[in-house]
């Protein structure tokens, strides 16, 4: 996640529009992740007898 922001911020051949883009595809995925965690949350019954 910090590679293409600071190519781009030190002009290290990487489109601009990519080192912005970067933490926001991130949060995307972030918040795609939570999603299936609380999904996950929802359907537990337990582990035990």
């Amino acid at each position: 996640m910090g590679y293409f922001p600071a190519a781009a911020l030190l002009d290290k051949g990487v489109p601009a529009t990519v080192g912005t883009l970067t933490p926001v595809v991130a949060l995307a995925c972030a918040f795609g992740a939570w999603r299936v965690f609380e999904a996950g949350l929802r359907r537990y019954e337990s582990a035990g007898n």
